[in-house]
């Protein structure tokens, strides 16, 4: 069951101050990160609390599991009413893709028949039968007859950014962050050092779209994607179950 959490807002709704919640693997003292790449962890959070949007505050987590990969730090600027509005819901996080798959097909305000949500999914009679029910007892769908629609809860939290730190193999890193771009609507390599041609780095986080930091300074800002909004919701769904894991935090100053 998702935990409910207390997240400050001032008057405007607006979440203030930056803040990192624990994911399980931090909680229970499991670092995927090299040693060496650990030295990058106060880069990462100085450089997410540059992001756009992150002026009146950040959320942030490290080594949040994903749909694809783990990123060494996601987070996630400026969070509003969408995220409140999730955590107050208690709907468990929905991470099978056929489950986010029927959410995203959905409306908030309108309803739609099986036969159209049939075709928005391509799924069988019987799996989409399955999925819906499971849904709709879980609170992310609502029927009314044979009509359907989502909870106004189950939107995308935001833009979610996924930073990734490597000292060594730049190009590793350079995949990886090419990778969390299949959920994260941005993500950046940060290093510690430049290689000593840097020409096919400078080339290669333009051509893909990530970007680049050096310590804790922007080379290339992370260009902001409109990805689709299954695969949207689905990062969003892995970002809220990994708040789910702990509800400590701590600000970052």
């Amino acid at each position: 069951m998702l935990m409910r959490h207390a997240i400050s807002q001032n008057s405007f709704g607006i979440f203030e101050g930056n803040f990192e919640y624990q994911t399980m693997a931090s909680s229970n003292g499991v670092r995927f990160a090299p040693i060496k790449e650990a030295e990058l962890d106060p880069a990462l959070r100085r450089l997410a609390g540059t992001l756009p949007r992150s002026k009146p505050g950040a959320i942030m987590m490290a080594e949040v599991p994903g749909p694809v990969g783990i990123p060494d730090l996601v987070a996630l600027p400026g969070p509003g009413p969408a995220l409140q509005r999730r955590l107050d819901s208690l709907i468990p996080p929905v991470l099978n893709p056929a489950g986010v798959e029927v959410i995203s097909a959905l409306h908030v305000n309108r309803e739609i028949s099986i036969a159209t949500l049939k075709r928005r999914c391509g799924q069988s009679d019987r799996a989409l039968s399955r999925t819906l029910h499971d849904l709709e007892r879980k609170g992310a769908v609502i029927s009314s007859g044979k009509l359907w629609r989502k909870s106004d809860a189950m939107i995308p939290v935001g833009n979610i950014y996924a930073l990734e730190a490597k000292v060594d193999d730049w190009r590793k890193g350079v995949r990886q962050a090419f990778r969390y771009r299949a959920w994260c609507s941005s993500s950046a390599l940060i290093l510690s050092k430049m290689p000593r041609n840097p020409e096919p780095l400078l080339s290669v986080v333009q051509r893909l779209g990530i970007g680049l930091a050096l310590d804790d300074q922007w080379l290339v800002r992370p260009p902001l994607f409109k990805i689709a909004s299954k695969e949207m919701l689905w990062g969003s769904e892995h970002f809220v179950a990994a708040l789910g894991f702990s509800p400590t935090r701590s600000p970052l100053l």
